[in-house]
């Protein structure tokens, strides 16, 4: 199964973004840009329309840790995500729990990753389906139990809420329900 369907969206919103994040640079003034790292001037996309980067993050500049620089600063009075300590572990226990619960741990990593957006590498449902042997709905309905359960969006590549209303809509009007 092809992935252009998933490419082309991804092309569309990096396309978005650029134009977007270019409107907010001629926003500024002098000033403001010359306060900024120049490699900030320009939108940062990886380059490969799949959602995978053509090299490896952790060898950019962007993902250097000094931590020298950080005695200097202060310590931060509340987490910038508006998250505790106890609300991260919270949702950590949840997803862990999600995937331990699972009759198939493998298939859940996918859909956990697919579904949260964090490591998905352009398979589509199809392709996951047939690597484990189910479905594609099966990928699906896993997927969105997953978002229902840990409380987030679907992802980009899964449907939206209306589409799959829609879908269940039309497929009940076609069996007269």
């Amino acid at each position: 199964m092809s992935n252009d369907k998933y490419e082309r969206r991804q092309q569309e919103e990096e396309a978005n973004y650029k134009r977007v994040y270019a409107d907010w640079i001629s926003a500024m003034s002098d000033e403001e840009k010359a306060k900024m790292d120049p490699a900030l001037l320009k939108p940062h996309v990886d380059g490969k329309a799949g959602g995978v980067a053509e090299c490896d993050l952790a060898d950019s500049p962007l993902a250097s840790y000094d931590p020298s620089k950080e005695e200097d600063a202060a310590p931060e009075e509340a987490p910038v995500s508006g998250m505790g300590k106890e609300d991260v572990w919270e949702v950590l226990r949840r997803v862990i729990g999600e995937i331990k619960s699972s009759k198939n741990p493998g298939l859940t990593i996918e859909c956990v990753a697919l579904a949260s957006g964090l490591s998905y590498l352009g398979d589509s449902q199809q392709e996951i389906a047939t690597r484990h042997g189910v479905t594609r709905a099966a990928v699906s309905k896993r997927c969105v139990q997953f978002c229902e359960a840990i409380g987030l969006e679907p992802s980009r590549a899964m449907r939206s809420l209306e589409a799959r209303e829609a879908y269940r809509d039309a497929r009940n009007k076609s069996l007269g329900k």
